[in-house]
């Protein structure tokens, strides 16, 4: 979108004075450079559509762009109800007390590596 709007606006504030070796625009009379410009866009757009469904269309006879009404149903009714269980199971799990802290690291489950000889 931005390079068709780029390419449009282009057509419409272009001026030698910037490049000598271009044109102007449609500001400075130049309404033939500008037709120029919308019918580069209509082609780019036009080649996008074109490809689009020449893709889809090779896709279709492959593989196939949907499933059947069983298949969509069965995956419709698991998508939905795993996301019903995973998006609330935070909210009915019980949740562990919390535990105080060590007074000293013997308390504590860390076993702290003893300093080798050469550091002491």
């Amino acid at each position: 979108m931005g390079g068709a709007v780029g390419t449009i606006l282009l057509g419409v504030f272009a001026l030698r004075a910037w490049n000598p070796g271009g044109a102007d625009g449609l500001l400075a009379g130049n309404a033939a450079f500008f037709g120029k410009q919308l019918l580069a866009v209509g082609v780019g757009i036009g080649y996008a559509v074109v490809g689009t469904l020449v893709l889809l269309k090779l896709v279709n006879a492959v593989v196939g762009l949907r499933v059947g009404a069983e298949e969509e149903h069965e995956a419709w009714t698991s998508t939905c109800t795993a996301r019903k269980a995973t998006t609330w199971a935070w909210v009915s799990r019980p949740r562990a007390a919390p535990r105080p802290f060590a007074e000293s690291a013997a308390e504590s489950a860390v076993v702290l590596p003893k300093r080798p000889p050469s550091l002491a």
